[in-house]
């Protein structure tokens, strides 16, 4: 779906650092056998956590 509306390759990919390994990383190495860079720079953001805990829907915080 993200080339159909972004091209080949885009700037940035970003997710959770929860999806960094093993999701990215897959992501990465189906690229990398396509010899097709998938993304140029991939950032990942931490948890948003209230007094410790992680804020989601799942935990009753939001």
């Amino acid at each position: 779906m993200s080339t159909r509306y972004l091209g080949d390759e885009f700037d940035i990919h970003g997710g959770g650092m929860d999806l960094k390994f093993p999701h990215h990383e897959c992501e990465i190495s189906q690229a990398r056998g396509l010899n097709k860079p998938f993304a140029r720079k991939w950032i990942h953001t931490n948890m948003l956590t209230i007094d410790g805990q992680k804020m989601s829907k799942s935990s009753g915080i939001l």
